[in-house]
């Protein structure tokens, strides 16, 4: 499967239009549509219009999202196409292709969530402060539900929940993951082009806790004189834990050279 954590136009906003962002995001995705794995996409603070800025005062009424919905309409199924339309969220049940690999029975899925909803620069939560667009409460009850059937999640976002995210949006989104630490298996985030990993730690323990781990990617494009990379992550094929992380990158200079 390919984890894809948004961020998809190019980062010269001044010059920037409504369609040219959409149509970053929908070339990028008929380019991979042709790979043959399940894909699971989330968009950027760079992918809606203007950069940084969602207003989740309306479902339904972000053109860039809808956009998507309908472009990623064979990585998600019919009733995530239109969960994701409203404010650009979505759980989707992850099957594995290939059907020589070993092929779990635990109910799987990966959660997409839209990180605008606390990202710092977005002026548009400043409408709707305590939980935009309803993404914690829906988060709440979506990782109930898969823990009530034994099941396990892989998260994927575009903002780290630990930096340039609202504090109030990302105390919440904490006290889920240490609730929830043995449904979630891990976090896979983009934003910064920098890779890294940070450790999520429980609240109020004498003793620092680790209850969670996240992954930032690294920047598939060159960005402020880092060279493109990539990461292949391998999990353990029936609970989804990653075992082996290597990361690919291009020399630029050589390549330039």
């Amino acid at each position: 499967m390919i984890l894809w954590t948004g961020d998809n136009a190019p980062h010269d906003v001044w010059k920037s239009s409504e369609h040219e962002v959409i149509q970053s995001t929908t070339a990028m995705t008929s380019a991979l549509s042709s790979v043959g794995a399940s894909i699971f996409p989330i968009q950027g603070g760079f992918d809606t219009y203007p950069v940084n800025y969602q207003d989740f005062t309306q479902p339904n009424s972000n053109n860039a999202i809808k956009s998507y919905a309908q472009a990623w309409s064979t990585f998600l199924d019919a009733g995530n196409q239109q969960l994701y339309k409203r404010f650009g969220y979505y759980s989707q049940q992850y099957t594995v292709k290939n059907g020589q690999k070993h092929q779990t029975t635990t109910l799987t899925k990966i959660i997409g969530l839209n990180t605008q909803a606390c990202n710092t620069e977005n002026w548009g939560i400043l409408k709707v402060r305590y939980d935009p667009g309803d993404q914690i409460a829906w988060l709440q009850t979506e990782l109930a539900n898969i823990a009530a059937q034994n099941g396990q999640v892989i998260i994927i976002a575009n903002v780290p929940p630990f930096k340039d995210c609202v504090d109030s949006w990302a105390v919440r989104y904490r006290s889920l993951m240490q609730q929830y630490q043995h449904v979630v298996r891990a976090t896979f985030t983009g934003h910064t082009s920098e890779e890294g990993v940070a450790v999520t730690q429980a609240f109020y323990a004498q003793d620092p806790v680790n209850i969670g781990l996240n992954f930032v990617t690294g920047s598939l494009s060159p960005y402020t004189g880092g060279n493109p990379s990539f990461a292949v992550i391998e999990f353990d094929a029936e609970h989804y834990i990653p075992v082996s992380y290597k990361t690919y990158g291009i020399d630029m200079s050589q390549t330039n050279a």
